[in-house]
């Protein structure tokens, strides 16, 4: 048998720091939500001028296609947020970074956890107020007033899971720069 022996060589030419990046999956989770809310403001106008069975069904069809996409987006930002946490904290104790970027990383996550669970709880309170209003169980103002406040909590929601998204990234660049020695950018 003639074998080959295959070494593997280091490049002598420095390497750059990669240019800084946005989080892309922040953004295209963050773009998603912000078009569903779009659609949450349509169907809360057409819930609120329909006069027939075929708006009411427009607005029920709008109404989950843009919960079923909020939804998605704040348990993706919840699992996203958990397996990074994990792989930051396991190559941190792997690679003897220190208790900092531990310490802190875990602080980011369960400041960042309340606010996904907030709009999954608006969503699921606007979901069951709806429900009970199309039953002819609940008052028409009880689904208003919940749809409104349920706006309100998705935006803020969003708009921290998105602050969260981008720290969590800026910890990834981190622990990268320091486990390949190239400075971090």
């Amino acid at each position: 048998m003639n074998e080959t022996k295959t070494t593997r060589t280091t490049p002598t030419t420095p390497t750059k720091p990669t240019k800084p990046t946005k989080p892309y999956l922040g953004r295209g989770l963050m773009f998603a939500a912000w078009i569903a809310m779009a659609a949450t403001a349509t169907a809360a106008l057409v819930g609120t001028s329909y006069a027939g069975a075929v708006n009411l069904q427009l607005h029920v069809l709008v109404s989950l296609i843009a919960t079923m996409i909020l939804f998605f987006t704040h348990l993706w930002v919840l699992l996203y947020l958990a397996g990074t946490r994990r792989a930051i904290l396991s190559t941190a104790a792997a690679q003897g970074l220190g208790t900092e970027i531990g310490s802190a990383v875990r602080k980011l996550f369960w400041r960042a956890v309340p606010w996904p669970l907030l709009g999954l709880a608006g969503l699921v309170a606007l979901y069951l107020s709806g429900y009970s209003r199309m039953a002819e169980r609940g008052p028409s103002w009880l689904h208003f007033a919940v749809s409104v406040a349920c706006v309100v909590a998705q935006a803020v929601a969003l708009g921290l899971a998105a602050r969260s998204l981008a720290a969590n990234e800026g910890w990834i660049r981190r622990v990268d720069a320091e486990t390949s020695g190239a400075p971090a950018v």
